[in-house]
């Protein structure tokens, strides 16, 4: 009446001349781990439909190669890529317009340092059709290396150039109305 799951091995027991004689079988209860496993899976559904919901992109950044930044499909569809450009990892920065690139990072050395607790920076990225969009990006180290060092960082991408547009029209009216 246990209704765990168990992992079950067996193997044939032999004689001196290879006949089988039994079976030797272990097994052990790993309940527990698939316990874990389902609410992994339960977590990773949730996030999913919380980043598809808040119309974000996700990214990871492995910081010890130089070529370790790597965008999901949603991030891809925001700058106009091909879906499949997720799976190739670039340069950070390579798209980020040159004017917002100190600032960005700036930023990105401040978190990096411990300064800050997390990453964040709003700037113009490249899209394929040659235009600039403005992006919100957010992010933390989120493995270090052996000497404490980050060795790993992800986070989020959001598109916030009508948001852009809207501050630059108001402050051109307030500008009108002094």
């Amino acid at each position: 009446d246990d209704p765990s799951i168990y992992e079950v091995i067996k193997t044939p027991m032999r004689d001196a001349e290879g006949n089988i004689i039994g079976v030797l079988g272990m097994g052990r209860n790993i309940q527990a781990r698939k316990d874990t496993e389902a609410r992994l899976r339960d977590a990773t559904e949730q996030l999913e439909l919380a980043l598809m919901g808040a119309d974000l992109g996700r990214w990871d950044h492995d910081l010890s190669v130089e070529k370790g930044y790597y965008l999901d499909e949603r991030s891809c569809a925001m700058l106009g890529r091909d879906p499949l450009e997720s799976t190739h990892g670039r340069a950070w920065g390579h798209l980020i317009h040159p004017d917002d690139l100190p600032g960005t990072l700036d930023a990105m050395r401040a978190h990096l340092s411990g300064d800050l607790p997390a990453y964040e920076a709003e700037y113009r990225a490249r899209h394929t059709a040659g235009h600039w969009v403005w992006l919100g990006n957010r992010g933390k180290v989120v493995q270090v290396n052996e000497h404490g060092k980050p060795a790993r960082m992800v986070g989020t991408l959001m598109d916030i150039t009508k948001r852009k547009r809207v501050e630059g029209e108001l402050l051109a009216t307030q500008a009108e109305l002094q």
